[in-house]
């Protein structure tokens, strides 16, 4: 409820004026602000708190979440490279570099972290290896449309369909699918999809 976040931000407002800022009174002010679609509001207090830590887990994650929604592309990834500094072997800090990597058409770049990341090995608590391959195929239809290339669409579609072999579940998988058929005009076989 957004009347209750007002209220706690002034009183997070007001605490911060007779006491020493922390990066939890920062981390929260700017979850608040974040909540109630105050974007630049939400960046400023997560950077305070970036000032006191500044390579603080949860604030750079929850800054560069805002940074994403604001296609900030270029700060999303100076927060993500931060974070990987703290924890280099961290595959969710990596996937989400890469994502970010493909919004800035660094495609091959996403596609060789993504092939860094050893799929064999995965475990329970990383990103799921559907994700993984869904995300090499959709970073290369995505190089396709870039470069008007049809050998991408179909390179991608290969990796779509190994995600679909593990998951046929998933929705974003499917439509990634459906993107990269109907990128090379086989629409019938895309609408069969659904």
């Amino acid at each position: 409820n957004s009347g209750n976040t007002a209220i706690s931000l002034e009183y997070y407002k007001k605490y911060v004026e007779n006491y020493e800022l922390t990066t939890s009174i920062a981390q929260n002010v700017g979850f608040g602000f974040a909540e109630n679609g105050e974007n630049g509001e939400a960046i400023e207090w997560y950077d305070k708190g970036l000032n006191i830590v500044p390579n603080h887990l949860e604030l750079l994650n929850n800054k560069s979440i805002v940074c994403w929604n604001l296609n900030q592309y270029s700060n999303a990834l100076e927060c993500y490279n931060k974070m990987l500094q703290n924890e280099p072997e961290n595959l969710w800090f990596l996937n989400k570099k890469a994502n970010v990597l493909i919004k800035l058409e660094k495609f091959v770049e996403a596609i060789e972290i993504w092939n860094s990341m050893q799929l064999e090995t995965l475990k329970e608590n990383d990103p799921p290896k559907e994700m993984i391959l869904n995300n090499i195929g959709w970073a290369y239809v995505k190089m396709g449309e870039f470069e008007n290339d049809v050998k991408y669409f179909e390179k991608g579609l290969k990796y779509v369909d190994d995600a679909l072999r593990i998951n046929s579940k998933e929705d974003y998988i499917v439509d990634s699918k459906c993107h990269a058929l109907n990128l090379l005009h086989k629409h019938k076989e895309a609408a069969e999809r659904f």
